[in-house]
């Protein structure tokens, strides 16, 4: 749930003022958004996420925002809002960037969680593949803005699958993700991943946990060759988002999974998010 407080163009204001942002939304405008997890008043991957915004700015051809040269004062104005919101345990903040003919304007909205950690969702879920294909080489196959019409039918195919989600396959029916997420498997010391070029949707966080495993001992492989069959001989599987927390996969289809070294790479990356 959106907390009151917003920063608008970097001053304070009320999200519940309906006059204020009418106008905003209602104009012809063009929207690019950012969402930021943050955690006991840090924010672990601002500045992955400051590059990230940088990229989908100049992919759409505009220019970057001249706020955008003082990442610091976005910081310093996003922690204002975390306390003033008093979310002091853990939440995202949204940034919204809003291209409104000659004009730029920015949002921060803070969306405060009861967490007081990374989210480890209580639910291991069980998944199926789904029918509909993502194609690798789509222009903006990386970026959130780039996959929202494909993940908004994903929710509608997962409600038919009676599964608790669905793993997308690309057009050479390789594995490249799971709604919103990356996914990953464990096999001993290997940790399993679609790498970039088949198309999968890419946060921080997926940084993040790479490089969590590799200090813990893991072997990372990123492979644009992750088929059905390979899946079958793989001994645990998770997924991961800064939206969705981590996630533990039980099974897909008939095969089930352990999660003995998914557990212990979760705690692992708190301890590195969070330190």
């Amino acid at each position: 749930m959106v907390a009151r407080y917003v920063i608008h163009n970097g001053k304070i204001a009320d999200y519940e003022d309906e006059n204020h942002f009418a106008q905003l939304f209602l104009n012809k405008h063009f929207l690019l958004s950012e969402e930021i997890w943050f955690c006991k008043g840090a924010i672990p991957l601002f500045n992955n996420h400051m590059e990230l915004i940088h990229k989908k700015i100049t992919a759409i051809g505009e220019n970057i925002p001249e706020f955008f040269n003082n990442p610091k004062e976005i910081l310093r104005l996003s922690l204002r809002l975390i306390n003033k919101n008093k979310a002091f345990n853990s939440g995202r903040i949204i940034l919204k960037l809003i291209w409104q003919e000659k004009s730029i304007h920015y949002l921060l909205i803070c969306f405060p969680e009861k967490e007081k950690t990374f989210p480890l969702s209580k639910q291991s879920l069980l998944l199926t593949y789904s029918k509909q294909k993502k194609q690798s080489q789509t222009l903006f196959s990386h970026y959130d803005f780039g996959n929202q019409l494909f993940w908004k039918h994903l929710d509608f195919l997962v409600k038919e699958s009676k599964k608790d989600g669905l793993i997308v396959l690309n057009e050479t029916n390789n594995i490249t993700e799971l709604r919103g997420a990356n996914i990953y498997f464990i096999k001993e010391n290997t940790l399993l991943t679609p790498s970039a070029d088949t198309g999968c949707y890419i946060d921080p966080i997926r940084n993040a946990l790479i490089k969590t495993a590799l200090n813990f001992g893991f072997e990372i492989v990123e492979s644009s060759k992750i088929t059905k069959q390979l899946v079958l001989t793989m001994d645990e599987a998770f997924a991961v988002s800064e939206l969705s927390g981590f996630q533990k996969i039980i099974g897909i289809d008939e095969k089930r999974f352990l999660h003995i070294k998914t557990v212990a790479l979760y705690e692992e990356l708190v301890k590195q998010l969070i330190a």
